[in-house]
């Protein structure tokens, strides 16, 4: 939120809002809760062991004005700069802090300072409350502001669409972000998540399986929040193991938002018809979503996943591919700034939306030419991509394998898992159904080893 988006002119005042310039906000009367205002001042002056303070300035933290009261919001930095210096919530020390910054008079001194504030607190208790009730209205100011700044935007036209599209999905989602969570005892944490791990219904709800069976009981499910990055060089594979990652997760009921950068929605129906072959059938079709746009941006599928939260309730994405993904803002400067940007957009995207993020991503060019399997140095175009991700699965196949054989030996190689140990697996590849099979009952082989033999006649498929 911007400092100063609701003034008549004079600081902290409370009468029209110039949103943009000097101009007058069109509207008389802005949002607020004078006594919430005045509750939330007074909880804080009243809390002389400062036990709720640190949960009002969670809520309420710096920089933006989150007080329409005459003088409020600079009174607020008061109380928030005592306590910042470890002073005691006292009245005279507040009262000389408001002196030193010429706001006592504003308060009306000590006395203004009970009438108003503590006078207004039916529990200072309360305080956290009085404070989410001031955070709701400020926010609908901005609300207000964001729109009138909009208008004006658009009336000049002196911006691109696309820039003023950005602009407000930026202001947008400052305005969502949650408020900080407070610091939490280590004791209170560990039992909670030992009643989670207890509860078998609730470790389900919290953790999604892929449908490779290897993969999930190295990494444990996949939890909210996490990124799994599939890497692989150019048709290798990755697109065929999203989906049916996909496939598996839509089917034991988790809707599943699927962005196709590289694929047409029509293409992947057809990869899901030849998949039906293999027994790997779409039995949810309600619950994958697909979207086929491209050109996007991380923003662009928060924006997008945020929508298709609130009227599917998907509970997990999937990006094919992150390399096709655009950064506006390091297109400036390399591609390496690029894709670490979208890396961490991608990150963020999974933290806010509080669900896992599965994304597809290229391996450089130079692993076809060598014989060793890849590993995270791989990774095209930035080290933030395995910084970023809990898991890294790489997909890699030999290249003496004959290229018109239907059935291909694969390995899936976890290079990343930053829960548990890393390893690697032998898969078989079938072209025709585009699915991965477990080889059953055997150890990876080493794929560096050139004197394998590779039989197709005992494949169960």
């Amino acid at each position: 939120m911007t400092r100063r988006i609701y003034t008549d002119g004079a600081e902290g005042g409370n009468g029209r809002a110039a949103a943009a310039g000097n101009a007058p906000h069109p509207f008389d009367r802005l949002p607020h809760d004078d006594e919430a205002e005045k509750a939330t001042l007074g909880s804080m002056v009243m809390d002389l062991e400062k036990q709720i303070i640190p949960t009002i300035r969670a809520i309420l933290p710096p920089g933006p004005v989150w007080f329409m009261g005459p003088a409020y919001q600079p009174f607020f930095d008061v109380l928030c700069a005592v306590c910042e210096m470890g002073k005691p919530m006292d009245s005279i020390i507040v009262a000389a802090e408001c002196h030193k910054r010429g706001i006592l008079e504003e308060i009306g001194g000590i006395p203004g300072m009970v009438d108003q504030f503590v006078l207004s607190v039916a529990s200072w208790h309360n305080g956290k409350y009085y404070a989410e009730i001031v955070r709701e209205k400020a926010i609908l100011r901005e609300l207000i502001a964001t729109g009138y700044a909009t208008m004006e935007a658009c009336t000049a036209s002196l911006a691109l669409p696309a820039d003023i599209v950005r602009m407000i999905e930026a202001r947008i989602a400052m305005l969502a972000r949650q408020p900080e969570s407070l610091p939490i005892e280590i004791g209170a944490l560990t039992a909670q998540v030992i009643r989670e791990m207890e509860s078998t219904e609730e470790g389900v709800a919290r953790k999604l399986n892929t449908g490779f069976e290897w993969v999930d009981r190295k990494c444990g499910g996949l939890c909210a929040g996490q990124v799994f990055i599939v890497g692989a060089r150019t048709s290798v594979g990755k697109t065929a193991w999203a989906l049916q990652a996909a496939v598996h997760m839509a089917n034991h009921g988790t809707a599943v938002a699927y962005f196709s950068l590289e694929m047409k929605a029509r293409e992947l129906a057809k990869r899901l018809i030849a998949m039906n072959a293999s027994g790997c059938v779409l039995s949810d079709a309600a619950h994958l979503i697909i979207d086929d746009n491209g050109g996007v941006t991380a923003a662009d599928i928060q924006r997008r996943a945020e929508r298709m939260k609130r009227s599917h309730g998907i509970g997990a994405i999937v990006v094919d591919h992150l390399h096709l993904m655009e950064d506006h803002r390091g297109a400036r400067e390399s591609r390496q700034v690029e894709v670490s940007n979208i890396s961490r957009g991608l990150k963020r995207a999974a933290t806010r939306l509080d669900v896992p993020v599965i994304a597809a991503a290229q391996l450089n060019r130079q692993i076809e030419h060598s014989a060793r399997i890849p590993g995270l140095a791989d990774l095209r175009d930035s080290g933030a991509i395995e910084q970023d991700a809990d898991y890294v699965l790489l997909l890699h196949r030999d290249g003496k394998q004959n290229p018109e054989a239907d059935i291909e030996k694969m390995w899936c190689i976890l290079a990343k898992n930053r829960h548990g140990s890393t390893g690697i697996r032998e898969y078989r590849f079938v072209k025709r159904t585009a699915t991965f099979h477990p080889v059953e009952d055997r150890p990876a082989a080493d794929p560096t080893d050139r004197v394998l033999e590779y039989v197709h006649e005992d494949l169960p498929f």
